[in-house]
């Protein structure tokens, strides 16, 4: 159940495996993995997907409703491409990785250099 709910999720927010797998910090082969049902993930883990998802735990591991999920609240993901990058944000994400900080550091750069 897990794997089908992971890539359902993944997909309905328009990324990648590799675009999630940068976004939680973890290798792309780890997504791909799970969602073949090859591997499980850590609680730790879990709890990433769960935030950046705004589901709960226990709708990723048994599909089971939660007062903190519904169709409507999947993700707004918001993307923003620069010169140096592209930087992958949803409405929760408050951390921003470290790749990300120095994408958005370059691109901060950019825009002042063009002032």
């Amino acid at each position: 159940m897990f794997t089908v709910i992971l890539k359902k999720l993944r997909r309905e927010a328009n990324l990648t495996q590799k675009q999630l797998s940068e976004i939680l910090d973890l290798t792309p082969a780890a997504i791909g993995l799970y969602e073949q049902g090859r591997r499980k993930p850590d609680f730790e883990t879990l709890e990433k997907l769960a935030d950046f998802f705004n589901v709960s735990i226990d709708f990723l591991l048994r599909g089971t409703a939660s007062a903190k999920y519904s169709r409507k609240e999947v993700p707004e993901v918001t993307r923003i491409y620069f010169p140096h990058g592209e930087l992958i944000l949803n409405r929760r994400n408050k951390l921003l990785t470290a790749k990300q900080k120095k994408a958005l550091a370059k691109a901060i750069e950019s825009i002042m250099d063009m002032l």
